[in-house]
């Protein structure tokens, strides 16, 4: 079984004003079983400024201020 890690750069693609922030876990994990990725573990990274984002569950956040 595979591990599968995903690197999601909320900067350049934050989650939309009108999307339930506690969705996106599961939204990736739907995305990537449609691609075939199914088997094994997920870890979902969200890297950059993460003032703003209280918990995006099971998502681990890794902060990068600005700059």
């Amino acid at each position: 079984m595979a591990k599968t890690w995903v690197f999601w750069d909320i900067n350049s693609c934050p989650v939309p004003k009108d999307y339930d922030a506690r969705l996106v876990g599961s939204s990736i994990e739907s995305a990537l079983k449609k691609a075939g990725y199914c088997e094994g573990d997920l870890t979902i990274t969200a890297i950059g400024n993460l003032n703003h984002i209280l918990q995006l569950n099971p998502i681990r956040l890794c902060h990068t201020p600005p700059g």
